[in-house]
């Protein structure tokens, strides 16, 4: 069984590549994959309402309902910025195109895998009713929430101040997410940042190899893997087949 693993689309963002991703779900439904996971943050609701993204990216959707009608079992996981997917009922859809799971298990050549999309385990945006909430806008409250956000994220001192949870000393930086378009920001040489934080958690919790998102860092190790995303230069996904994994990127061919 030959399946694809991807994550943070974050299709209402400006920095979405959302062609390139509708390109590759065509794609995919008309390969030999057998399974697409969509590990989280395929649609920003925090940056847009909820009913005006399933609007305007209803190719996104329609895309992905053609894959399942096509006999491609399709998996969403939700992330933090469309958390209100592990929330909402059918009736949300007229044919819900994908399974909806918090966590998806599965087994490949023999090795055990489980994708998360990674943000419960992020110290700053572990919070499921933060996120839920975050996710529940019209239009100008996502607008007026994300120029907040950009200001926050340019100025660590003030976020210090909003979310005193941890110890300043041992809290991640957010200044590394002041670009998570760019590729690799969040590898930056800091003990104290977000991904290593996240790594930290996720080898403390699971014995099974861990695919996930969330950092916007594509990677490979021995015990975990990262999608990456779609907002960068280098759109990226993870391919798992035989237990074998194998980050790739997209180039518009496979």
């Amino acid at each position: 069984m030959k399946r694809v693993i991807l994550s943070d689309l974050h299709a209402g963002w400006d920095k979405s590549n959302t062609e390139e991703f509708i390109d590759f779900i065509e794609y995919a439904s008309n390969s030999d994959i057998d399974e697409i996971v969509l590990a989280g943050d395929i649609f920003d609701m925090w940056r847009q309402g909820i009913s005006t993204i399933f609007i305007e990216f209803s190719n996104v959707v329609s895309k992905i309902r053609k894959a399942s009608v096509t006999g491609t079992n399709v998996v969403m996981i939700p992330g933090n910025h469309d958390w209100r997917l592990a929330e909402t009922d059918e009736s949300l859809f007229s044919i819900r195109p994908w399974k909806t799971k918090t966590q998806h298990r599965f087994t490949s050549g023999g090795e055990k895998f489980v994708v998360i999309h990674g943000h419960l385990h992020d110290p700053v945006n572990g919070n499921s009713r933060q996120n839920e909430a975050l996710c529940v806008t019209d239009d100008e409250t996502a607008s007026a929430m994300d120029s907040f956000w950009n200001k926050i994220v340019s100025r660590s001192v003030a976020f210090d101040l909003l979310s005193p949870r941890q110890p300043l000393l041992t809290r991640p930086s957010i200044r590394s997410l002041e670009h998570l378009s760019d590729p690799g920001v969040l590898s930056k040489d800091d003990g104290r940042n977000i991904k290593d934080a996240i790594v930290e958690r996720i080898k403390r919790e699971y014995d099974d190899y861990v695919i996930f998102g969330h950092t916007h860092l594509p990677e490979k190790e021995d015990t975990y893997a990262n999608c990456g995303s779609w907002t960068a230069k280098e759109n990226t996904y993870i391919v798992v087949e035989e237990g074998e994994v194998e980050l790739k990127r997209w180039s518009g061919d496979g």
